[in-house]
Protein backbone atom coordinates (compact mmCIF):
# COMPACT_ATOMS: atom_id res chain seq x y z
CA UNK A 1 0.00 0.00 0.00
CA UNK A 2 2.80 2.33 0.93
CA UNK A 3 4.52 1.67 -2.40
CA UNK A 4 1.27 2.35 -4.24
CA UNK A 5 0.75 5.61 -2.38
CA UNK A 6 4.31 6.67 -3.20
CA UNK A 7 3.81 5.89 -6.86
CA UNK A 8 0.63 7.94 -6.97
CA UNK A 9 2.39 10.86 -5.34
CA UNK A 10 5.20 10.64 -7.87
CA UNK A 11 2.70 10.65 -10.76
CA UNK A 12 0.93 13.70 -9.33
CA UNK A 13 4.23 15.55 -8.73
CA UNK A 14 5.36 14.74 -12.25
CA UNK A 15 2.12 15.97 -13.79
CA UNK A 16 1.85 19.12 -11.68
CA UNK A 17 5.53 20.04 -11.37
CA UNK A 18 7.82 17.92 -13.53
CA UNK A 19 6.09 18.56 -16.84
CA UNK A 20 5.83 22.30 -16.19
CA UNK A 21 8.97 22.99 -14.16
CA UNK A 22 10.55 25.41 -16.67
CA UNK A 23 7.36 27.42 -16.95
CA UNK A 24 6.96 27.54 -13.16
CA UNK A 25 10.55 28.63 -12.58
CA UNK A 26 10.54 31.25 -15.34
CA UNK A 27 7.03 32.62 -14.71
CA UNK A 28 7.14 36.39 -14.74
CA UNK A 29 6.02 38.01 -11.51
CA UNK A 30 6.09 34.87 -9.37
CA UNK A 31 8.94 32.72 -10.62
CA UNK A 32 12.44 32.22 -9.33
CA UNK A 33 13.84 35.60 -10.42
CA UNK A 34 11.11 37.48 -8.57
CA UNK A 35 11.70 35.48 -5.41
CA UNK A 36 15.44 36.14 -5.66
CA UNK A 37 14.87 39.86 -6.28
CA UNK A 38 12.67 40.06 -3.17
CA UNK A 39 14.97 37.80 -1.10
CA UNK A 40 12.06 35.47 -0.24
CA UNK A 41 14.13 32.84 1.52
CA UNK A 42 11.24 30.73 2.86
CA UNK A 43 9.45 30.71 -0.50
CA UNK A 44 12.70 29.75 -2.22
CA UNK A 45 13.19 26.91 0.25
CA UNK A 46 9.67 25.63 -0.43
CA UNK A 47 10.29 25.86 -4.18
CA UNK A 48 13.52 23.92 -3.81
CA UNK A 49 11.94 21.22 -1.65
CA UNK A 50 9.15 20.84 -4.22
CA UNK A 51 11.41 20.78 -7.27
CA UNK A 52 13.94 18.42 -5.65
CA UNK A 53 11.26 15.70 -5.71
CA UNK A 54 11.00 15.64 -9.52
CA UNK A 55 13.60 14.51 -12.03
CA UNK A 56 15.85 17.36 -13.09
CA UNK A 57 14.14 19.85 -10.78
CA UNK A 58 17.07 20.60 -8.49
CA UNK A 59 19.47 20.88 -11.45
CA UNK A 60 17.12 23.34 -13.17
CA UNK A 61 17.07 25.57 -10.08
CA UNK A 62 20.86 25.35 -9.77
CA UNK A 63 21.28 26.50 -13.36
CA UNK A 64 18.81 29.36 -13.01
CA UNK A 65 20.26 30.59 -9.71
CA UNK A 66 23.78 30.54 -11.19
CA UNK A 67 22.53 32.41 -14.28
CA UNK A 68 20.83 35.02 -12.06
CA UNK A 69 24.03 35.45 -10.03
CA UNK A 70 26.06 35.68 -13.23
CA UNK A 71 23.92 38.49 -14.61
CA UNK A 72 24.11 40.46 -11.37
CA UNK A 73 27.88 39.99 -11.33
CA UNK A 74 28.29 41.13 -14.93
CA UNK A 75 26.26 44.23 -14.12
CA UNK A 76 28.70 45.01 -11.29
CA UNK A 77 31.97 44.48 -13.17
CA UNK A 78 30.75 46.40 -16.25
CA UNK A 79 29.28 49.37 -14.36
CA UNK A 80 31.19 52.61 -15.14
CA UNK A 81 30.42 53.84 -11.62
CA UNK A 82 32.00 50.77 -10.04
CA UNK A 83 34.96 50.83 -12.41
CA UNK A 84 35.68 54.39 -11.25
CA UNK A 85 35.94 53.34 -7.58
CA UNK A 86 37.89 50.20 -6.68
CA UNK A 87 36.43 50.11 -3.17
CA UNK A 88 32.86 50.24 -4.43
CA UNK A 89 33.66 47.62 -7.09
CA UNK A 90 34.97 45.19 -4.46
CA UNK A 91 32.21 46.02 -1.96
CA UNK A 92 29.48 45.31 -4.54
CA UNK A 93 31.02 41.94 -5.37
CA UNK A 94 31.34 41.08 -1.68
CA UNK A 95 27.69 42.00 -1.11
CA UNK A 96 26.70 39.66 -3.95
CA UNK A 97 28.88 36.89 -2.53
CA UNK A 98 27.38 37.27 0.92
CA UNK A 99 23.84 37.28 -0.51
CA UNK A 100 24.33 34.08 -2.49
CA UNK A 101 26.19 32.33 0.31
CA UNK A 102 23.20 33.03 2.54
CA UNK A 103 20.69 31.92 -0.09
CA UNK A 104 22.53 28.67 -0.77
CA UNK A 105 22.77 27.96 2.95
CA UNK A 106 19.25 28.95 4.03
CA UNK A 107 17.08 28.45 0.94
CA UNK A 108 18.83 25.63 -0.90
CA UNK A 109 20.04 23.69 2.14
CA UNK A 110 23.71 24.11 1.28
CA UNK A 111 23.52 21.66 -1.62
CA UNK A 112 26.86 21.25 -3.39
CA UNK A 113 25.30 21.69 -6.82
CA UNK A 114 24.32 25.27 -5.96
CA UNK A 115 27.70 26.00 -4.35
CA UNK A 116 29.68 24.76 -7.35
CA UNK A 117 27.57 26.46 -10.02
CA UNK A 118 27.41 29.81 -8.21
CA UNK A 119 31.19 29.68 -7.69
CA UNK A 120 31.67 29.03 -11.41
CA UNK A 121 29.50 32.06 -12.14
CA UNK A 122 31.76 34.18 -9.91
CA UNK A 123 34.85 32.90 -11.72
CA UNK A 124 33.31 33.89 -15.06
CA UNK A 125 32.33 37.47 -14.22
CA UNK A 126 35.23 38.31 -11.89
CA UNK A 127 37.59 37.47 -14.76
CA UNK A 128 35.44 39.33 -17.26
CA UNK A 129 37.03 42.54 -15.96
CA UNK A 130 40.84 42.60 -16.43
CA UNK A 131 41.17 45.08 -13.54
CA UNK A 132 39.75 42.69 -10.90
CA UNK A 133 43.21 41.64 -9.62
CA UNK A 134 44.26 45.28 -9.29
CA UNK A 135 41.02 46.35 -7.59
CA UNK A 136 41.12 43.51 -5.06
CA UNK A 137 44.73 44.35 -4.19
CA UNK A 138 43.87 48.05 -3.90
CA UNK A 139 40.98 47.29 -1.54
CA UNK A 140 43.28 45.17 0.64
CA UNK A 141 45.88 47.95 0.53
CA UNK A 142 43.28 50.45 1.73
CA UNK A 143 42.27 48.24 4.64
CA UNK A 144 45.87 47.51 5.61
CA UNK A 145 46.66 51.23 5.57
CA UNK A 146 43.57 51.91 7.68
CA UNK A 147 42.12 54.06 4.91
CA UNK A 148 38.66 54.12 3.45
CA UNK A 149 38.40 51.43 0.78
CA UNK A 150 35.80 53.16 -1.37
CA UNK A 151 32.41 54.69 -0.75
CA UNK A 152 30.79 51.45 0.40
CA UNK A 153 33.55 50.26 2.72
CA UNK A 154 34.12 50.96 6.40
CA UNK A 155 36.17 54.11 6.95
CA UNK A 156 38.58 52.21 9.17
CA UNK A 157 38.73 48.78 10.74
CA UNK A 158 38.16 49.48 14.42
CA UNK A 159 40.03 46.40 15.55
CA UNK A 160 42.34 43.66 14.31
CA UNK A 161 39.36 41.31 14.22
CA UNK A 162 37.39 43.60 11.93
CA UNK A 163 40.44 44.18 9.76
CA UNK A 164 41.05 40.45 9.46
CA UNK A 165 37.41 39.90 8.51
CA UNK A 166 37.59 42.47 5.71
CA UNK A 167 40.82 41.01 4.35
CA UNK A 168 39.49 37.46 4.41
CA UNK A 169 36.45 38.61 2.43
CA UNK A 170 38.75 40.15 -0.18
CA UNK A 171 40.66 36.86 -0.35
CA UNK A 172 37.37 35.09 -1.14
CA UNK A 173 37.25 37.16 -4.32
CA UNK A 174 40.95 36.55 -4.96
CA UNK A 175 40.21 32.81 -5.15
CA UNK A 176 38.05 33.45 -8.21
CA UNK A 177 40.82 35.35 -10.03
CA UNK A 178 42.45 33.37 -12.85
CA UNK A 179 45.37 35.78 -13.39
CA UNK A 180 46.86 35.32 -9.94
CA UNK A 181 50.26 36.47 -11.20
CA UNK A 182 48.69 39.85 -11.99
CA UNK A 183 47.34 40.05 -8.45
CA UNK A 184 50.82 39.22 -7.14
CA UNK A 185 52.32 42.04 -9.24
CA UNK A 186 49.88 44.62 -7.85
CA UNK A 187 50.01 43.30 -4.28
CA UNK A 188 53.82 43.39 -4.32
CA UNK A 189 53.77 47.03 -5.44
CA UNK A 190 51.18 48.03 -2.84
CA UNK A 191 53.05 46.16 -0.10
CA UNK A 192 56.31 47.92 -1.03
CA UNK A 193 54.60 51.30 -0.83
CA UNK A 194 53.13 50.49 2.59
CA UNK A 195 56.48 49.33 3.94
CA UNK A 196 58.57 52.16 2.49
CA UNK A 197 56.17 54.83 3.70
CA UNK A 198 55.54 53.08 7.04
CA UNK A 199 51.82 53.17 6.31
CA UNK A 200 50.75 49.67 7.36
CA UNK A 201 48.22 49.44 10.15
CA UNK A 202 49.57 46.13 11.48
CA UNK A 203 52.76 44.15 10.79
CA UNK A 204 51.07 41.10 12.29
CA UNK A 205 48.21 41.40 9.82
CA UNK A 206 50.65 41.84 6.93
CA UNK A 207 52.28 38.57 7.93
CA UNK A 208 48.91 36.87 8.29
CA UNK A 209 47.81 37.88 4.78
CA UNK A 210 51.08 36.58 3.33
CA UNK A 211 50.55 33.31 5.21
CA UNK A 212 46.99 33.02 3.85
CA UNK A 213 48.26 33.65 0.32
CA UNK A 214 50.95 31.00 0.84
CA UNK A 215 48.32 28.48 1.98
CA UNK A 216 46.19 29.33 -1.05
CA UNK A 217 48.90 29.46 -3.75
CA UNK A 218 52.06 27.90 -2.37
CA UNK A 219 55.52 29.11 -1.31
CA UNK A 220 56.62 30.28 -4.75
CA UNK A 221 53.74 32.75 -4.88
CA UNK A 222 54.70 34.49 -1.63
CA UNK A 223 58.51 34.09 -1.62
CA UNK A 224 59.12 37.62 -2.95
CA UNK A 225 56.53 39.11 -0.59
CA UNK A 226 58.14 37.42 2.41
CA UNK A 227 61.58 38.56 1.23
CA UNK A 228 60.41 42.18 0.95
CA UNK A 229 58.89 42.07 4.42
CA UNK A 230 62.05 40.54 5.92
CA UNK A 231 64.33 43.06 4.16
CA UNK A 232 62.24 45.98 5.34
CA UNK A 233 62.28 44.75 8.93
CA UNK A 234 66.08 44.33 8.70
CA UNK A 235 66.37 47.87 7.34
CA UNK A 236 64.20 49.19 10.18
CA UNK A 237 66.44 47.45 12.74
CA UNK A 238 69.57 48.96 11.16
CA UNK A 239 68.02 52.43 11.10
CA UNK A 240 66.91 52.08 14.70
CA UNK A 241 70.39 50.99 15.85
CA UNK A 242 71.96 53.82 13.85
CA UNK A 243 69.59 56.35 15.45
CA UNK A 244 70.41 54.97 18.90
CA UNK A 245 74.13 55.19 18.13
CA UNK A 246 73.81 58.82 17.00
CA UNK A 247 71.79 59.71 20.09
CA UNK A 248 74.34 58.05 22.35
CA UNK A 249 77.19 59.83 20.57
CA UNK A 250 75.43 63.19 20.90
CA UNK A 251 74.83 62.59 24.62
CA UNK A 252 78.47 61.68 25.10
CA UNK A 253 79.61 64.79 23.25
CA UNK A 254 77.30 67.02 25.30
CA UNK A 255 78.51 65.43 28.47
CA UNK A 256 82.17 65.84 27.51
CA UNK A 257 81.69 69.49 26.59
CA UNK A 258 79.91 70.24 29.85
CA UNK A 259 82.73 68.73 31.93
CA UNK A 260 85.38 70.88 30.29
CA UNK A 261 83.71 74.25 30.96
Amino acid sequence: YGGGEGSIRQVIEHELIGRHKEALVDKEGSGLARLLDDNKVEDLRRMYDMFARVKGGAELLEDRVAAYCGQKGRDIVQSPENLADHGQYVARLLDLKELHDRLVRDAFRGEKGFVNKVNRAFVDFVNLCPRSPEFISLAMDSYLRGAKAGKQADARAASEEQLEGQLEKCLQLFRFVSEKDMFEKYYKGHLARRLLNDRSQSDDMERKVIQLLKTECGYQFTAKLEGMFKDMNTSKDIQERFSQHRAAAADAEDGGGGGGV
